[in-house]
């Protein structure tokens, strides 16, 4: 907290009148004005080799020479700034790490072994709220292509056949996840953009490898148009999410 402001978020207890010497959890500004700062810190050095995300960072380098002397210069804004961090919370020098709820390593970015688990664990829901914690907790992981379209399936309080089978599919191609590699921006790109009678499909390839994609549902109209006419929207779409 600003020096003079501890005041504004004083609290009473029946031991009497205390104040946050630091910013606390559940302040209205409190995730919006941390994120700020930790941008406005680490500005130098973000898109260079640092990615940070509220209160999470990861340090990415080439080699370990470079990954000391990128640590030391993010351990020194931190120590201009006065700020701290967990050394328990904190890994160092790996190939992979956790980093959103996702693997990140020198490979790409693919699931939680871990999570993967509890979805195939997960028993056959009975009800609507059980179908509903399993779509949540298999939706984390809508960016990983194989797991798009099933995860999109409509759902309803008695799982009818086909969508019995779009539970099974689910659990069982969890495990079959594609990686989402790392670009590299000074290569080539490529599009592959399809179209179908209810949506469009793009994947942004480098060297063959999925980096990133996108898919829409069409509306009424748009699924009157010619096959042409919808695989030239899906490069539309395309180019206006990239």
């Amino acid at each position: 907290m600003k020096k003079g402001d501890e005041w504004k978020i004083a609290f009473k207890t029946i031991l009497g009148l205390y104040e946050w010497l630091v910013m606390s959890f559940g302040l209205t500004n409190t995730s919006s004005t941390f994120t700020r700062l930790m941008n406005h810190i680490l500005r130098s050095l973000i898109d260079k080799y640092v990615v940070v995300y509220f209160d999470d960072i990861l340090v990415y380098s080439n080699c370990i020479d470079d990954y000391i002397l990128h640590v030391k210069s993010l351990l020194l804004l931190f120590r201009q700034e006065y700020l701290y961090v967990s050394l328990e919370k904190c890994t160092f020098y790996t190939s992979e790490v956790m980093f959103l709820g996702y693997v990140v390593g020198s490979e790409g970015v693919k699931v939680d072994s871990a999570k993967v688990k509890v979805v195939q664990n997960w028993p056959k829901p009975k009800i609507v709220g059980e179908v509903r914690s399993f779509h949540g907790l298999a939706s984390f992981y809508k960016r990983i292509p194989l797991l798009n379209e099933i995860v999109k399936e409509d759902i309803c309080s008695k799982l009818e056949e086909s969508q019995e089978r779009s539970f099974r599919a689910l659990k069982g191609r969890q495990t079959n996840a594609h990686i989402i590699v790392l670009p590299n921006f000074s290569k080539t790109f490529e599009l592959e953009c399809d179209g179908s009678n209810v949506g469009v499909r793009v994947v942004l390839l480098w060297e063959r490898h999925t980096t990133t994609y996108f898919t829409g549902k069409l509306k009424n109209t748009q699924m009157k148009l010619s096959t042409y006419d919808k695989e030239i929207y899906a490069l539309m779409r395309a180019l206006q999410v990239w």
